[in-house]
């Protein structure tokens, strides 16, 4: 029962986050009027964002990669991962938790790309 209230308000917690970044983005695009400064202030969230989601899908692939294969066999913390159900969860977690940084990031960029820009 816990476990589909922690989905559900999840779900609904990235529903609002990506709701307010769709709404911001929309706001500043009609109060710069679509302007060469606001296209240049995305094009730069939208490069550094791809370039943070590469760099997450990169790290979730190293630790499948030393946890599937067990490269890493002197740490305790990969092998606890291979024994136990715990290494899926946190797989798992991290999955459902990536369009939160990603939304959260692309947003805080456009605030700090305004101001500077």
């Amino acid at each position: 029962m816990t476990r589909e209230i922690v989905m559900i308000f999840v779900f609904l917690s990235l529903s609002l986050i990506a709701s307010f970044s769709a709404y911001f983005e929309d706001k500043k695009r009609k109060e710069y009027q679509n302007d060469e400064r606001w296209q240049q202030i995305t094009m730069k969230a939208n490069t550094f964002t791809l370039y943070f989601i590469m760099c997450l899908s990169l790290v979730m692939f190293l630790l499948g990669l030393f946890a599937y294969f067990g490269l890493t066999s002197n740490s305790n913390l990969i092998n606890q991962w291979n024994g136990s159900q715990f290494g899926a969860t946190f797989m798992l977690g991290w999955l459902i938790s990536q369009p939160f940084i990603i939304f959260i990031t692309r947003i805080y960029l456009l605030f700090k790309y305004d101001k500077e820009l």
